[in-house]
């Protein structure tokens, strides 16, 4: 490949310096560089602008400069277009970000296809009031969240499974269905296990239930799971990986599940699953 979307984090890479270098070491190498008109001015004369309502049709990889928060808004984009993601991590974890700024070098790998996809689950999301449904536009990548909209109230949910019928109600702050890649966000501070990205599984984690039943549910990734707003007022928000928000009314349900569409990750090297996760809390510790 040699077609390349830039999307930078300002607030990350303030003087654009590590957006600069890497956009200039694939110019260097022949390739081809779009970013947005604000930051592309900003760089290099080389580099195709883009008008911030477009998208560049022929990008064949969308490469975030940032931390993780980067790649997830970046997500949205590589879904719509249909193309694998790289991060260059500027962030403080960093679990979905391939690079660090010290081996920028490494980019050449990507014009000579030396890399491989990681493949991560998202999850369709479907709001259902009074019997019609909406399908909200963005899969979630880490996680779909539903917790209290005012502090001091707890919120009543009430999880089942479509095929088996099994149900849990939870009296709670919240609840989150996590992703494997998600496992390792909000849901791992809620108390919620870590999984591999190779599990294909939903994780339910109760956010400070109040109950003696606190631990976390998994759910095979071909499971359909429905979440009911059983409080009896308004009061509950829904977030699509902490970005899109959902506002739930009573009785309202919302249904979760494996998103046909994939979420793809560049990836140089083969890396154990627990030795980077060891590292990166290491680093941000």
């Amino acid at each position: 490949m040699n077609r390349f979307f830039f999307i930078p984090n300002p607030k990350k890479d303030d003087m654009l310096t590590c957006t600069r270098a890497a956009a200039a070491f694939l110019l260097d190498a022949g390739a081809t560089v779009y970013m947005r008109e604000p930051f592309a001015a900003l760089c290099d004369v080389r580099i195709c602008a883009v008008k911030e309502e477009e998208l560049p049709p022929d990008a064949e990889a969308i490469i975030t400069v940032g931390g993780d928060g980067t790649v997830l808004e970046a997500s949205r984009i590589a879904l719509r277009l249909g193309i694998p993601l790289l991060g260059i991590n500027l962030g403080r974890f960093g679990y979905m970000a391939e690079l660090e700024p010290d081996h920028i070098s490494d980019l050449r790998k990507l014009l000579t296809d030396s890399f491989s996809l990681r493949e991560l689950m998202t999850l369709r999301v479907t709001l259902v009031r009074q019997g019609k449904e909406w399908v909200l536009p963005r899969p979630a990548v880490n996680d779909v969240v539903f917790y209290r909209s005012s502090i001091g109230h707890m919120v009543t949910l009430g999880l089942s499974s479509v095929s088996t019928k099994n149900k849990v109600k939870y009296m709670a702050d919240g609840l989150i269905l996590a992703t494997p890649i998600g496992s390792t966000a909000y849901s791992l501070s809620a108390g919620g296990p870590v999984l591999s990205s190779e599990v294909a599984a939903i994780c339910a984690t109760p956010i400070c239930p109040h109950s003696f039943f606190n631990r976390s549910l998994l759910y095979s990734a071909g499971e359909t799971l429905c979440v009911r707003n059983m409080s009896d007022e308004d009061g509950i928000t829904v977030t699509i990986d902490g970005r899109e928000n959902l506002y739930l009314e009573p009785q309202d349900s919302v249904i979760v599940e494996q998103s046909s569409t994939p979420f793809y990750i560049i990836s140089f090297d083969k890396k154990d699953f627990i030795s980077v996760l060891q590292q990166k809390m290491k680093t941000a510790e």
